[in-house]
């Protein structure tokens, strides 16, 4: 039996190919060693969607959505951790580690916020002041690049890759030698 078969057109269809275990009872050696062999033709889709098929505008707004619920989760996870960090009990005898993590949380939930910030000041000027331009909001979106959101991206990435290089170097008992490949790979 073929593993692929062809279609009218010529080209390769894939076979999912199933094995299947048959728990007979009436099996005199008392193993479930019968299989069956099944096979199953999938048919290709005729129109895959492309994501150069899908409008600028319709990526944008699914990318805002996508951001807004992971900022959701960002808010309830920045509340744990100064609840966490800032009550006395946890934070005695480690007032540097608590105090390190609690600026750099901080300073990367500011960036977060303003991320979000911008990207629906983008998504207000792409769909509301600037809908009457030519092409209209895809228009608008294939052409902004929005430097101001990539650069919040880059510092934010930053501060959290060099806290995770800290708390490497914290954990491994404060070898440098310990930190320099994930350096190393970080200006790569």
């Amino acid at each position: 039996m073929p593993y692929v078969s062809q279609l009218q057109d010529g080209h390769p269809s894939p076979m999912i190919c199933l094995l299947f275990l048959d728990f007979a009872p009436n099996n005199p050696f008392g193993h479930h060693d019968q299989v069956l062999f099944r096979s199953f033709q999938v048919k290709r889709p005729t129109s895959a969607i492309m994501p150069s098929d899908i409008p600028a505008d319709a990526a944008y707004i699914g990318g805002v959505w996508c951001e807004g619920v992971l900022y959701g989760i960002h808010i309830v996870l920045y509340g744990t951790l100064c609840k966490i960090f800032l009550n006395r009990s946890y934070i005695r005898g480690r007032e540097v580690s608590s105090a390190i993590l609690i600026a750099f949380s901080t300073c990367m939930f500011i960036l977060s916020t303003a991320h979000v910030a911008l990207a629906v000041n983008e998504l207000l000027k792409g769909f509301v002041y600037q809908r009457d331009m030519d092409g209209g909001p895809p228009a608008f979106f294939r052409q902004n690049v929005f430097p101001e959101r990539k650069a919040i991206y880059i510092i934010n990435t930053l501060l959290g890759d060099s806290l995770l290089v800290w708390r490497v170097y914290v954990i491994w008992g404060r070898d440098w030698r310990i930190c320099v490949p994930s350096v190393s790979l970080g200006y790569r």
